[in-house]
């Protein structure tokens, strides 16, 4: 008997389930590569009028159009390429046309999904940082933060730092910090002044962040601040 062509190898249905589990995990060049090996195989098929072509062409274009529509892309991705053709694969003139297609929507959909994807990150971002910057001498909650951006606690720090390089807790002291030193600068405040507005309800509480941070008590903070004239 003759050996299995490659395109028989190619199980549709354990390919969209693979292609569902890349996109889930935002493993997208992996999404694009088996895409392609999957449409490299509908090339082998003779014709278009084969049933082995709608046996496998038909499940993969529902997949493609069900992730479309379960992400709300379809005016979007409409307005890069045509999806009236995804389950009309007969207006094509060949296979290779139709694979062409293909591959090109799966990269525009990436793309359109990335792109949402980094455009609410920063939306995140934007939204901790500012929140941060409006209650800097304020006991910063996680649990506020957590609920502002919609993210867990443990993600909302994962995810900070991921997209920053940057952990939460160290962006927060060292604002925090930044605004101590102007406060300092400010000869006509006393150091407990300095404390209270800064917003430290105990004065230990209030030195055991400055030697975190700086290395130094206060007062030497202080000083050292108006040796070197540091804005």
């Amino acid at each position: 008997d003759d050996e299995p062509s490659s395109d028989m190898l190619f199980d549709v249905d354990l390919v969209c389930a693979k292609l569902n589990n890349f996109l889930e995990n935002e493993q997208y060049s992996e999404f694009i590569f088996l895409i392609n090996e999957f449409c490299d195989s509908l090339q082998q098929v003779a014709s278009m009028q084969d049933t082995s072509f709608s046996m496998k062409y038909f499940p993969l274009a529902l997949f493609i159009l069900r992730q479309i529509e379960r992400r709300n892309l379809l005016s979007q991705i409409e307005s890069r390429i045509s999806i009236h053709n995804l389950l009309c694969p007969y207006a094509f003139d060949s296979i290779g046309a139709i694979v062409d297609y293909i591959k090109q929507l799966s990269l525009i959909t990436v793309e359109i999904i990335t792109e949402a994807k980094d455009n609410f990150s920063q939306k995140t971002i934007r939204i901790t940082k500012d929140y941060i910057e409006a209650h800097l001498f304020e006991d910063i909650s996680l649990q506020r933060l957590s609920e502002l951006t919609r993210y867990n606690v443990t993600y909302l720090s994962r995810f900070f730092s991921k997209n920053t390089g940057e952990k939460l807790s160290t962006y927060i002291a060292r604002h925090r910090l930044e605004a101590i030193k102007d406060l300092m600068h400010d000869t006509n405040l006393s150091l407990c002044e300095v404390m209270e507005k800064s917003g430290f309800e105990t004065r230990s509480y209030f030195n055991r962040f400055i030697k975190r941070q700086t290395g130094m008590t206060p007062q030497k903070f202080r000083e050292k601040l108006a040796e070197s004239g540091q804005k």
